[in-house]
């Protein structure tokens, strides 16, 4: 999902932020350093929201899915998160969507949870059937979702 910050600002982002604080950074990571660390950290907090969820399965638990959906300029991006029965919070992830809809609020969290490395094409399937009961801020999409 594009945001709006390029690679090539952050750098720059973090020197203003470290004069705002009264720090001078020795040096900033270029560029391909920054997407480098950007992809390896999504990578590593997906394979943890997938061992998560699959601790849940086992264990039998069962999860609150709770959603939100919001506009960033011209942008629409849905969020999904669970609860769990042990009172654990999993952020499912961010995707950006064409608009608000129930399917494509749908379409979003199915996005989300098969973008997890590894997953069966059952995983899906397991998570749907652990979610028992759902939360929002009482969007006309989670009605019909």
């Amino acid at each position: 999902m594009d945001l709006g910050v390029a690679d090539a600002a952050v750098g720059k982002a973090m020197e203003i932020v470290g004069e705002m604080i009264g720090f001078t950074l020795d040096c900033v990571p270029c560029p391909s350093t920054v997407r480098n660390i950007s992809l390896a950290t999504l990578h590593l907090a997906r394979t943890h929201i997938k061992a998560q969820l699959s601790e849940f399965f086992d264990s039998g638990q069962s999860l609150c899915l709770v959603s939100d959906e919001t506009t960033k300029g011209t942008k629409k991006v849905q969020t999904f998160g669970v609860h769990s029965s042990d009172g654990t919070f999993v952020c499912l992830g961010l995707e950006q969507v064409a608009e608000k809809s129930a399917m494509t609020a749908f379409g979003a969290l199915e996005a989300s949870v098969n973008k997890l490395p590894g997953v069966s094409p059952e995983f899906f399937k397991l998570f749907m059937l652990s979610v028992k009961s759902t939360m929002s801020d009482s969007a006309r999409t989670e009605i019909k979702f």
